[in-house]
């Protein structure tokens, strides 16, 4: 999936849209980071030709600690 993003001086994402955008860069997005990228965005950086996973995202979101808390 090609995602247009927008990117900071180190290369990490600051904006991304769900179509075309003039002044955003087109990239590829694995289908598999989709759900990481949607919650995570600010953590992906961009090399100049690639996005590149953090490979460090948490695995549960708050709503599943939350839940496990109360259980």
């Amino acid at each position: 999936m090609f995602v247009p993003i927008k990117y900071d001086s180190d290369g990490y994402v600051t904006d991304f849209k769900t179509t075309g955008t003039e002044g955003y860069t087109q990239t590829f997005l694995l289908d598999r980071w989709i759900p990481d990228f949607m919650k995570f965005s600010t953590k992906f950086q961009y090399d100049g030709t690639q996005l590149l996973n953090p490979g460090n995202l948490p695995t549960k979101t708050v709503v599943d600690l939350e839940k496990s808390r109360y259980n």
